[in-house]
Protein backbone atom coordinates (compact mmCIF):
# COMPACT_ATOMS: atom_id res chain seq x y z
CA UNK A 1 0.00 0.00 0.00
CA UNK A 2 3.13 2.35 0.78
CA UNK A 3 4.71 1.66 -2.37
CA UNK A 4 1.19 2.66 -4.21
CA UNK A 5 1.09 5.89 -2.49
CA UNK A 6 4.19 6.66 -3.10
CA UNK A 7 4.03 6.16 -7.00
CA UNK A 8 0.59 7.67 -6.87
CA UNK A 9 2.27 10.94 -5.57
CA UNK A 10 4.49 10.76 -8.63
CA UNK A 11 1.63 11.11 -10.51
CA UNK A 12 0.48 14.42 -8.88
CA UNK A 13 2.09 16.41 -11.48
CA UNK A 14 -0.48 15.34 -14.52
CA UNK A 15 -3.28 17.27 -12.00
CA UNK A 16 -4.16 20.52 -12.81
CA UNK A 17 -3.96 23.58 -10.47
CA UNK A 18 -5.31 26.95 -10.06
CA UNK A 19 -4.56 30.72 -9.03
CA UNK A 20 -1.75 32.47 -7.38
CA UNK A 21 -0.15 35.77 -8.70
CA UNK A 22 3.03 36.80 -8.40
CA UNK A 23 5.24 37.99 -11.15
CA UNK A 24 7.45 35.37 -13.36
CA UNK A 25 10.28 35.18 -14.70
CA UNK A 26 10.90 36.42 -18.08
CA UNK A 27 11.44 32.64 -19.68
CA UNK A 28 7.98 31.48 -18.56
CA UNK A 29 4.88 32.64 -20.52
CA UNK A 30 2.03 33.45 -18.31
CA UNK A 31 -0.13 31.07 -20.06
CA UNK A 32 2.08 27.94 -19.75
CA UNK A 33 0.78 24.74 -18.04
CA UNK A 34 3.33 25.30 -15.66
CA UNK A 35 3.06 28.83 -14.60
CA UNK A 36 1.11 28.52 -11.08
CA UNK A 37 3.75 25.84 -10.02
CA UNK A 38 6.21 28.26 -11.20
CA UNK A 39 5.03 31.16 -8.77
CA UNK A 40 4.01 29.46 -6.10
CA UNK A 41 7.42 27.42 -6.08
CA UNK A 42 9.57 30.51 -6.58
CA UNK A 43 7.37 32.44 -4.05
CA UNK A 44 8.16 29.73 -1.10
CA UNK A 45 11.69 29.73 -1.92
CA UNK A 46 11.32 26.07 -2.71
CA UNK A 47 13.23 26.29 -5.82
CA UNK A 48 15.68 29.45 -6.69
CA UNK A 49 16.09 31.11 -10.29
CA UNK A 50 18.94 30.44 -11.57
CA UNK A 51 22.35 32.84 -12.07
CA UNK A 52 20.77 34.70 -15.10
CA UNK A 53 17.08 35.12 -12.95
CA UNK A 54 15.62 32.85 -15.74
CA UNK A 55 13.88 29.41 -14.94
CA UNK A 56 14.84 27.01 -17.40
CA UNK A 57 12.00 24.87 -17.13
CA UNK A 58 13.05 22.39 -19.41
CA UNK A 59 16.12 21.58 -17.88
CA UNK A 60 16.79 18.49 -16.26
CA UNK A 61 16.88 18.75 -12.16
CA UNK A 62 19.84 17.01 -10.66
CA UNK A 63 19.91 15.31 -7.20
CA UNK A 64 21.71 17.76 -6.12
CA UNK A 65 18.75 20.25 -6.79
CA UNK A 66 15.93 17.91 -5.85
CA UNK A 67 17.29 17.22 -2.44
CA UNK A 68 17.87 20.76 -1.40
CA UNK A 69 14.43 21.47 -3.07
CA UNK A 70 12.40 18.94 -0.84
CA UNK A 71 14.64 19.63 1.97
CA UNK A 72 13.16 23.85 2.06
CA UNK A 73 9.94 22.24 1.07
CA UNK A 74 9.69 19.94 4.44
CA UNK A 75 10.97 22.50 6.46
CA UNK A 76 8.25 24.76 5.84
CA UNK A 77 5.33 21.83 5.69
CA UNK A 78 6.92 20.70 9.56
CA UNK A 79 6.69 24.35 10.49
CA UNK A 80 2.92 24.83 9.28
CA UNK A 81 4.72 27.81 6.91
CA UNK A 82 3.26 26.44 3.89
CA UNK A 83 -0.19 28.74 3.04
CA UNK A 84 -3.02 26.60 2.09
CA UNK A 85 -4.60 26.95 -1.09
CA UNK A 86 -7.76 24.75 -2.78
CA UNK A 87 -6.12 21.34 -3.36
CA UNK A 88 -8.45 19.33 -6.32
CA UNK A 89 -8.62 15.77 -6.27
CA UNK A 90 -6.70 13.16 -8.38
CA UNK A 91 -7.85 13.30 -11.45
CA UNK A 92 -10.21 9.61 -12.65
CA UNK A 93 -7.01 8.60 -14.62
CA UNK A 94 -4.59 8.92 -12.12
CA UNK A 95 -4.65 5.60 -10.77
CA UNK A 96 -4.22 3.80 -13.77
CA UNK A 97 -1.53 5.82 -14.65
CA UNK A 98 0.65 4.88 -11.60
CA UNK A 99 1.00 1.18 -13.04
CA UNK A 100 2.70 2.77 -16.32
CA UNK A 101 5.79 2.63 -16.70
CA UNK A 102 7.23 5.08 -18.67
CA UNK A 103 6.77 8.43 -16.46
CA UNK A 104 9.08 6.37 -13.68
CA UNK A 105 12.55 6.47 -15.78
CA UNK A 106 11.83 9.98 -17.79
CA UNK A 107 14.36 12.62 -16.28
CA UNK A 108 12.74 15.55 -14.38
CA UNK A 109 12.48 18.99 -15.77
CA UNK A 110 12.20 21.95 -13.82
CA UNK A 111 8.63 22.58 -14.70
CA UNK A 112 7.38 19.26 -13.44
CA UNK A 113 9.22 19.23 -10.62
CA UNK A 114 7.99 22.64 -9.44
CA UNK A 115 4.47 21.04 -10.19
CA UNK A 116 5.06 17.96 -8.07
CA UNK A 117 6.38 19.91 -4.91
CA UNK A 118 3.60 22.12 -5.05
CA UNK A 119 0.98 19.60 -5.62
CA UNK A 120 2.50 17.38 -3.03
CA UNK A 121 2.37 20.22 -0.41
CA UNK A 122 -1.13 21.52 -1.14
CA UNK A 123 -2.86 18.12 -0.49
CA UNK A 124 -0.52 17.30 2.38
CA UNK A 125 -1.68 20.73 4.24
CA UNK A 126 -5.66 20.39 3.73
CA UNK A 127 -5.30 16.79 4.07
CA UNK A 128 -3.25 16.04 7.07
CA UNK A 129 -5.17 17.41 10.56
CA UNK A 130 -2.34 18.43 12.96
CA UNK A 131 -2.24 16.69 16.56
CA UNK A 132 -1.91 18.91 19.33
CA UNK A 133 1.91 19.93 20.10
CA UNK A 134 2.10 18.22 23.36
CA UNK A 135 0.94 14.91 22.30
CA UNK A 136 2.23 11.64 23.26
CA UNK A 137 0.99 10.00 20.49
CA UNK A 138 3.05 11.57 17.74
CA UNK A 139 6.42 10.27 16.63
CA UNK A 140 5.18 6.72 17.18
CA UNK A 141 5.17 4.77 13.71
CA UNK A 142 7.55 1.53 13.85
CA UNK A 143 7.15 1.63 9.97
CA UNK A 144 9.22 4.27 9.28
CA UNK A 145 13.03 2.51 8.80
CA UNK A 146 16.01 3.53 11.43
CA UNK A 147 17.87 6.81 10.54
CA UNK A 148 20.35 5.99 7.51
CA UNK A 149 23.96 7.30 7.86
CA UNK A 150 25.21 11.04 6.10
CA UNK A 151 27.60 9.60 3.54
CA UNK A 152 28.00 12.95 1.84
CA UNK A 153 31.09 15.25 2.96
CA UNK A 154 30.29 18.87 5.08
CA UNK A 155 31.33 20.57 1.78
CA UNK A 156 28.61 19.12 -0.41
CA UNK A 157 26.14 21.55 -1.65
CA UNK A 158 23.73 19.18 -0.77
CA UNK A 159 25.19 18.01 3.03
CA UNK A 160 22.48 20.07 5.27
CA UNK A 161 19.57 19.14 3.51
CA UNK A 162 20.70 15.47 3.68
CA UNK A 163 21.65 16.15 7.04
CA UNK A 164 18.07 17.59 8.20
CA UNK A 165 15.99 15.03 6.18
CA UNK A 166 17.96 12.04 7.89
CA UNK A 167 17.80 13.11 11.64
CA UNK A 168 14.08 13.97 10.92
CA UNK A 169 12.96 10.43 9.60
CA UNK A 170 12.41 11.88 5.97
CA UNK A 171 15.34 10.00 4.03
CA UNK A 172 15.46 5.91 4.26
CA UNK A 173 18.55 4.13 3.23
CA UNK A 174 17.41 3.07 -0.16
CA UNK A 175 16.86 6.76 -1.10
CA UNK A 176 18.58 8.19 -4.16
CA UNK A 177 19.20 10.95 -2.27
CA UNK A 178 21.87 9.77 0.50
CA UNK A 179 24.43 9.88 -2.42
CA UNK A 180 23.57 12.41 -4.72
CA UNK A 181 25.37 13.71 -7.28
CA UNK A 182 24.59 15.91 -10.59
CA UNK A 183 22.88 13.15 -12.35
CA UNK A 184 19.69 13.81 -13.50
CA UNK A 185 17.00 13.30 -10.66
CA UNK A 186 14.44 10.37 -12.71
CA UNK A 187 10.67 11.10 -11.89
CA UNK A 188 10.18 8.03 -9.82
CA UNK A 189 13.06 9.32 -7.63
CA UNK A 190 11.77 12.78 -6.66
CA UNK A 191 8.64 11.04 -6.03
CA UNK A 192 10.36 8.84 -3.51
CA UNK A 193 11.67 11.63 -1.78
CA UNK A 194 8.56 13.78 -1.83
CA UNK A 195 7.00 10.73 -0.39
CA UNK A 196 9.12 9.78 2.29
CA UNK A 197 9.41 13.32 3.61
CA UNK A 198 5.60 12.90 3.60
CA UNK A 199 5.40 9.72 5.61
CA UNK A 200 8.00 11.44 7.89
CA UNK A 201 6.01 14.58 8.31
CA UNK A 202 2.74 12.68 9.13
CA UNK A 203 4.44 10.62 11.33
CA UNK A 204 5.63 14.26 13.65
CA UNK A 205 2.27 15.85 13.34
CA UNK A 206 -0.53 13.08 13.54
CA UNK A 207 -1.60 11.51 16.56
CA UNK A 208 -1.96 7.89 16.08
CA UNK A 209 -5.62 7.64 17.48
CA UNK A 210 -7.79 6.30 19.54
CA UNK A 211 -9.86 3.33 20.10
CA UNK A 212 -13.49 3.36 22.27
CA UNK A 213 -11.92 3.07 25.65
CA UNK A 214 -9.40 6.21 25.17
CA UNK A 215 -6.05 4.12 23.62
CA UNK A 216 -3.80 4.08 21.48
CA UNK A 217 -5.31 1.76 18.27
CA UNK A 218 -1.94 0.36 18.60
CA UNK A 219 -1.63 -2.30 21.44
CA UNK A 220 1.50 -1.95 21.95
CA UNK A 221 1.46 1.20 23.01
CA UNK A 222 -1.18 0.37 25.67
CA UNK A 223 0.32 0.38 29.19
CA UNK A 224 0.21 -2.91 31.00
CA UNK A 225 -1.94 -2.93 33.47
Amino acid sequence: MRIRTLLLIGTLALCPYKGFAQALPSDVRPSHWAAEYVRVALQTKVLALSSDKAFHGEAKVSKTEAVIAIANLAHLLEANQWKTRKSLALAPTADKLVDQSEWRTQPLTRFAFARLLVKGADLFTNGVQRANPTSKDREKSVKIPPKPAVKLPPTHPAYKAVSYLVSHKMLYSDSPFLNTDDSPVKASEAATGLAQILIGLIDKNTDMGKDAEGSTIDRSFHKKP
